[in-house]
């Protein structure tokens, strides 16, 4: 009995459809339903928490990584990558005040902020980011430079538009995170 299941699995997994698994180096040439996979672990060396202190703020990224995560319709394609999910605590340092706190959103929590990475940099094991504000409100990307496994910063310069300000004038969706050409965080 024991050798006919053993039969029976290892041929349907034989028979089973297999994901495409592309290295995350080159994933520009992802096939439907294909997988993104950090087979070399770069992104292992941005998991954790992190802190930078600017204009009197304390700003905490907890960054985790998930593996097969859902990309939906990029490029008209549906297909799963390995990908950083930062969520990010806000504080005031005088006062210890919360600003603002997307550690208990979901991961993909409609309508609120959202970061993710999106892929590498023009060197590995540089990061690209997508930031989506608050009714989308500055959405742009996030270029991050891995300094050393301790230190690391982002370029972030968040466009909002005229149309956007009209738009919700009088709503909290301003952009808190640290903005600049060299924002530096280290390691907790």
């Amino acid at each position: 009995m024991r050798l006919f299941l053993f039969f029976t699995l290892t041929l349907l997994s034989a028979c089973a459809p297999k994901r495409m698994v592309v290295s995350m180096e080159d994933y520009q040439g992802v096939p439907e339903n294909g997988y993104v996979k950090d087979v070399n672990n770069h992104l292992d060396k941005y998991v954790g928490k992190w802190i930078n202190e600017q204009n009197g703020n304390l700003t905490e990224l907890h960054i985790k990584k998930k593996t097969l995560k859902i990309y939906e319709k990029y490029q008209k394609k549906t297909f799963f990558i390995d990908a950083l999910v930062v969520k990010h605590k806000i504080s005031r340092i005088s006062d210890g005040k919360i600003i603002e706190n997307t550690l208990s959103l979901k991961d993909d929590t409609v309508g609120e902020i959202s970061l993710k990475s999106m892929g590498f940099g023009l060197q590995i094991p540089d990061l690209i980011f997508f930031y989506i504000g608050k009714c989308g409100v500055g959405s742009t990307t996030i270029r991050t430079k891995l300094v050393n496994r301790n230190l690391f910063y982002w370029q972030f310069n968040p466009l909002i538009t005229d149309a956007q300000r009209k738009q919700f004038q009088g709503k909290d969706v301003e952009v808190r995170l640290p903005v600049g050409n060299k924002v530096m965080f280290r390691r907790k």
